[in-house]
C-alpha cells in the first residue's frame, strides 16, 4: 500500500480530535522523501542540504501526523531548551512522546562503549524519583501543554537483576509513588512474564485520573504498553503504543529476508500489519484490561514508537 499523505493527515487530525494521537518513532529519515517530505523544501543550489533538513523538517511532519517519539531523550537528559526548539516547530494540538533518560531506567549499565568506565556496574540512579523530577521534568514544565507521553522504558531484566518478577513490581510500586502528579506517564516491559496482577494492580494503583487539567480531554493513566508492526516503509512505520497486558511474540520477514520479531495483541491486533491500515479503515485502538478482556483505549493512550518488541 503506497503512503497517502492527504489521506493519512485528515486521518490523524480527525484521531487527535479524539485524544487518539498516531505518529511515528523519530522523524528524520531521509528515506521518507517523495511520501512525507517535499525534497524542494530543503534545497541548496539545486540539492537537498542535510543540515536544512534535519533542523526543519520537524515542521513539516507536523503537518500530517500528531505526534512523534523523541527517542534522543533516552540518551541524555534533555535541555530546555532543546525541548522549546521542539515545541516551537509544531502546532499547539501537537503532543510528544518523550522516552526518559536511562539513567534512571537502567539497572546495570550494559557492556557498550557509550557508557564508558560505568560499563557493567551498577546503576545507583536506577528508580531515582528526585533525579527524574529534577533533570528532566523540571525542563519539561515549559513545553507541558505539548507532552503526551512519557515513558519509562525497561530494557530486559535477568536474573542477576531480580530472582523474582514481584521484586521489581515493588520496587515501581515505591517509584511511582514518588512521582509528581499529573503527568502523563506509561511503562514499556521487555520481560512478557512479570505481566502479571501484581504488576497491573501496581499500575491501577498510580492511575492518574485527575490529568489532563479541567477543560482536557480524555485521562491519563500509568500504562503498560506494547508496540505494534515494524518495517522501514513510510506506510508500516506509522506504529504506535498500545496497552496491553498479553503479548504474542511473532515473525515476519524484512525487505531484505532477515528475521524480525514483532509484537501482536493476541486477539485484538492480528489483523492489522500497519498504523496506515488501522487509520485507513477507521479502525479503533484495541487494547486489554488485566484478566484479558478486550477494550477500547482510553482516550490520550497513545505515543508513537516503531522499534522491534522484545521479550
Amino acid at each position: 500500500m503506497a503512503f497517502d499523505r492527504a489521506q493519512m493527515k485528515n486521518k490523524a487530525a480527525e484521531l487527535a480530535a479524539k485524544g487518539v494521537y498516531v505518529g511515528t518513532s523519530s522523524w528524520k529519515y531521509e528515506g521518507w522523501f517523495g511520501q512525507l517530505y517535499t525534497p524542494a523544501r530543503y534545497e541548496y543550489r539545486g540539492k537537498v542540504a542535510r543540515t536544512r533538513f534535519e533542523r526543519d523538517c520537524l515542521g513539516e511532519y507536523a503537518e500530517v501526523f500528531k505526534t512523534v517519539s523523541v527517542d534522543a531523550a533516552y540518551y541524555t537528559f534533555p535541555s530546555p531548551a532543546y525541548l522549546q526548539k521542539l515545541a516551537d516547530a509544531v502546532p499547539a494540538d501537537f503532543r510528544f512522546g518523550f522516552k526518559v533518560t536511562d539513567t534512571v531506567t537502567i539497572k546495570k549499565f550494559p557492556n557498550v562503549a557509550r557508557f564508558g568506565t560505568k560499563a557493567g556496574q551498577r546503576n545507583p540512579d536506577f528508580l531515582n524519583a528526585d533525579l527524574f523530577a529534577t533533570a528532566f521534568l523540571k525542563p519539561c514544565e515549559g513545553i507541558r501543554a505539548k507532552v503526551g507521553v512519557l515513558m519509562f522504558e525497561f530494557s530486559r531484566f535477568w536474573p542477576s537483576d531480580y530472582e523474582h518478577g514481584r521484586d521489581f513490581v515493588a520496587e515501581l510500586d515505591a517509584f511511582l509513588g514518588k512521582l509528581p502528579k499529573n503527568w502523563p506517564y506509561a511503562i514499556e516491559m521487555r520481560n512478557k512474564h512479570w505481566l502479571t496482577t501484581e504488576y497491573f494492580g501496581c499500575l491501577s494503583r498510580h492511575s492518574n485520573a485527575n490529568w489532563p487539567p479541567a477543560g482536557g480531554a480524555g485521562s491519563y493513566w500509568v500504562e503498560n504498553v506494547f508496540k505494534v508492526s515494524s518495517s522501514d516503509s513510510m506506510t508500516e512505520r506509522s506504529n504506535g503504543w498500545v496497552r496491553s497486558e498479553n503479548l504474542a511474540p511473532s515473525h515476519t520477514r524484512n525487505s531484505s529476508g532477515a528475521r524480525q520479531k514483532k509484537a501482536v495483541r493476541a486477539t485484538a491486533v492480528s489483523s492489522a500489519d500497519s498504523w496506515q491500515s488501522m487509520v485507513t479503515e477507521g479502525a479503533r485502538l484495541p487494547c486489554a484490561q488485566p484478566g484479558g478482556s478486550s477494550a477500547q483505549a482510553r482516550p490520550g493512550l497513545a505515543a508513537s514508537h516503531n522499534n522491534r518488541a522484545s521479550e
